[in-house]
């Protein structure tokens, strides 16, 4: 017990200096502010039947709103938003290493913390508000409720568990392929409840998803229908935006898509990435060899009878646990023979899938147990390394956009510039206006003010060129800012 509570509390100590670091470097969205307002239309007895717009012309589904709903009762303030989902999502990876250590002991308990405390995409995405970004909390209960239904069949568990899908998937539509593999583990572990049960269901999924139903049936103007994307994207993609999941060096680009910043990894990046790249190598195999141990040990008889087989060695319940994680994993070639877009944060529903398998795997097999380890030590190590370097280096290089620093930069030109000095921010994607100065004691006139990170300048040799033929260094700083004036206003 002492030695459970001790690997917890150092978990917890890793997730709180990763977040203290992360969650400042942070910047809001347009998508975050649109779920701040519908969750305040919610306090005030204005009940949404859906979210708002994606960019494939359809509504999102309502239940996220409801959801944060008493959060921003509490406060919607930014960062205890992005706190929140830091916070939930470390208790659903400390409930399952509890229920990990009970079932199968105290080594499975630690790595289950390791890999979660450590897989770069996991901590990412928890870092910040955003409707997928609270799925691996839900998995995490689904999770240890479909392992309590194969322990024993319970209509509760069953019905339980089909709510959390039906949550999971209002928060990260992609999940749906949830719904098949569901139904095709109770089927072949016999765990199906009785046919009016099914009904009993069914109805209730019905009714969780009724007000979208309603509101695309009777209200959405279909007529006027605008897709931003395509559905189908080609067979690659799915697979390409998988295993960049599984490595998170989609976080070695500065700017990509869904993120407003990744990470500006200069002058590393050429470093990083062939090792980012080779943890997904990794584990990929480390996934198929689980999936193939998982298939291996399942007999079938007369076609459509499914049996786990016991060798006598005290691993049922493993091999049944490692099948239903497989299965699961599995239901993503739905993605990849569909074509259909995926992104990186598609896949939050695998994060405790993904932990749990590795786990479990090291857990049964005996006979390459070392030379699993050490490849999942090696994962463990380089996702762990780039995580913590990248979420320091965020903190010593945000940007002034970010919910950390956008007031505290505007905090900084007030007491250093007059107001009305017009402040533009300067990087590869050229010269925006940010913000002007509104107020203070101050006599200073500091003119117009252009920002360029330190990193920006030395990369690109255009940048240097625009400034030094017509701007000058001030002696003003921000952070890892460098501030110059142009001898003309802009």
């Amino acid at each position: 017990m002492y030695l459970s509570f001790l690997t917890i509390s150092l978990f917890l100590v890793g997730i709180f200096i990763y977040n203290c670091l992360s969650i400042p470097s942070n910047s809001i969205w347009n998508d975050q502010i649109l779920a701040i307002n519908l969750a305040k239309d919610i306090l005030e007895g204005n009940f949404p039947l859906v979210g708002y717009l994606h960019s494939n012309g359809m509504h999102s589904f309502p239940a996220f709103y409801y959801f944060i709903t008493p959060l921003v009762y509490i406060s919607e303030n930014p960062k205890f938003l992005y706190w929140s989902v830091a916070i939930i999502n470390a208790i659903g990876v400390i409930l399952v290493s509890i229920y990990i250590q009970k079932k199968f002991g105290f080594k499975e308990h630690v790595i289950y913390l390791l890999f979660s405390g450590t897989h770069v995409l996991t901590m990412f995405y928890s870092s910040f508000f955003w409707n997928p970004n609270y799925t691996p909390f839900f998995m995490s209960l689904f999770l240890i409720t479909f392992f309590k239904i194969l322990e024993k069949r319970s209509v509760i568990y069953f019905h339980t568990a089909g709510i959390l899908i039906n949550i999971i998937i209002q928060m990260l539509p992609q999940s749906i392929v949830l719904i098949p593999s569901f139904i095709f583990i109770l089927f072949i572990f016999r765990k199906l409840p009785n046919p009016f049960n099914q009904l009993v269901h069914l109805c209730i999924q019905l009714a969780l998803v009724y007000p979208w139903i309603h509101y695309h049936l009777f209200i959405f103007d279909w007529n006027n229908l605008e897709s931003g994307q395509k559905l189908y994207k080609g067979f690659s993609i799915a697979i390409e935006q998988y295993l960049n999941y599984l490595g998170g060096w989609v976080l070695n680009s500065e700017y990509t898509t869904y993120l407003n910043y990744g990470t500006n990894t200069y002058p590393y990046a050429n470093i990083i990435d062939p090792l980012l790249k080779g943890t997904s190598i990794i584990l990929l195999i480390l996934i198929t060899y689980s999936t193939y141990y998982s298939f291996k040990n399942i007999k079938i008889q007369n076609y459509i009878n499914f049996c786990v087989i016991d060798n006598g060695e005290d691993q049922l319940t493993t091999k049944k646990y490692l099948i239903v994680l497989s299965i699961i994993n599995l239901s993503c070639i739905l993605f990849f023979l569909g074509g259909l877009y995926m992104e990186p944060h598609h896949y939050q529903f695998l994060s405790p899938v993904l932990a749990l398998n590795m786990t479990l795997l090291v857990n049964v097999e005996k006979k390459n147990k070392k030379i699993l380890l050490s490849a999942l030590y090696i994962f463990i190590f380089i996702q762990g390394l780039f995580s913590y370097w990248r979420a320091f280096s965020e903190y010593n290089k945000p940007y002034v956009t970010d919910i950390g620093y956008s007031t505290k930069f505007l905090d900084y030109l007030n007491k250093n510039c007059v107001p009305g000095t017009s402040v533009y921010i300067l990087d590869h994607r050229g010269l925006r206006f940010f913000r002007d100065a509104s107020g203070g004691n101050v006599e200073k006139n500091c003119g117009d003010l252009i920002l360029v990170l330190r990193d920006h300048y030395a990369q690109s040799q255009i940048i240097r060129w625009f400034l030094e033929k017509k701007y000058s260094k001030t002696d003003l700083e921000f952070k890892d800012y460098m501030i110059w004036t142009p001898v003309k206003h802009l």
